[in-house]
């Protein structure tokens, strides 16, 4: 597929505005902001695969030049998360698609683990026999807006029976050095949710 016009290797650069994305930061902050969350669940951290990344930035392409968020239907055990980003007055970081994936815990049940329709983003970021990522980025052409493709392998959220209870455990204390190392905005966010999450650990997992 063509790049559009305005494509820079390194740096998007939207149409009307200034705003750049340094497009290689961006991918090495997502795959840190889902390896701290995981970290918190007892997952293990999850490293890039290039064809993951390449298959994801040709989706994000192929997306972007339909104007419109979509799934893909032909995907073989390999997860997918998708996002747009709206560039008319900031450009959101990693961290905050990350953190706003993660706040579907409130949706989640640990008591009750299964996939849930407003938790799936979630669940296939903390998913525990996940191993590899891959992070698609692509302009809309004529808007301010970008596409994020977001690839897993293998794929999370499978609903065969006790995969969920393996697979998203709740959400391990942290410790005060641990905090220091969380913004204000998310440590307060885990925090608040500790308690709740803590008191389903013993029905969650085995």
């Amino acid at each position: 597929m063509d790049q559009p016009e305005d494509w820079d290797d390194s740096c998007f650069y939207p149409p009307d505005n200034k705003l750049t994305l340094d497009v290689e930061a961006f991918r090495q902050d997502m795959v840190s902001a889902h390896n701290r969350y995981r970290q918190l669940h007892e997952s293990p951290p999850l490293t890039t695969l290039q064809e993951l990344e390449d298959d994801a930035q040709i989706w994000a392409e192929t997306i972007a030049a339909k104007g419109h968020l979509e799934y893909c239907e032909h995907l073989h055990n390999i997860g997918e998360n998708l996002c747009s980003i709206d560039l008319i007055t900031s450009v959101p970081s990693a961290k905050e698609i990350v953190r706003n994936w993660y706040k579907e815990i409130k949706q989640y049940s640990f008591a009750e683990p299964r996939w849930r329709r407003g938790a799936f983003h979630l669940t296939q970021i903390l998913w525990r026999s996940t191993t590899h990522i891959g992070i698609g980025i692509a302009p809309v052409p004529g808007e301010p807006r970008l596409f994020v493709v977001v690839r897993y392998f293998p794929a999370g959220n499978s609903n065969f029976p006790g995969e969920f209870q393996k697979n998203v455990r709740p959400r391990m204390s942290l410790s005060s050095t641990e905090s220091s190392n969380w913004s204000q905005e998310d440590y307060s966010f885990v925090r608040t949710y500790s308690g709740r999450l803590r008191s389903f650990a013993e029905d969650a997992y085995i």
